[in-house]
């Protein structure tokens, strides 16, 4: 299944954010922060990448069926609080 545009997450109220856009934003974020160790293109690259699995397939299909809430849910995360959760 291919969409026109990769999204990144869709919010409550259904507005939509594209993938290519988080990245970008996140991309510049990144390098401004790494810049004050000298590493701008480091920190540019990083956040460029970080994400990049949210364009697969699989990802979209869970994020467009699920409504955009359970999809947004970042794998560390949810390891973390499972992980918590079971040895509390």
């Amino acid at each position: 299944m291919m969409f026109d545009e990769p999204l990144v997450l869709i919010t409550d109220d259904g507005r939509r954010h594209l993938l290519k856009d988080h990245l970008l934003k996140t991309a510049e974020m990144a390098a401004d922060f790494a810049a004050v160790f000298g590493f701008r293109q480091w920190g540019r690259l990083a956040g460029l990448w970080h994400d990049l699995g949210k364009y697969s397939a699989a990802f979209q299909k869970k994020l467009r069926t699920a409504g955009g809430g359970d999809a947004r849910c970042h794998s560390w995360e949810a390891v973390t609080v499972k992980y918590v959760v079971i040895h509390q």
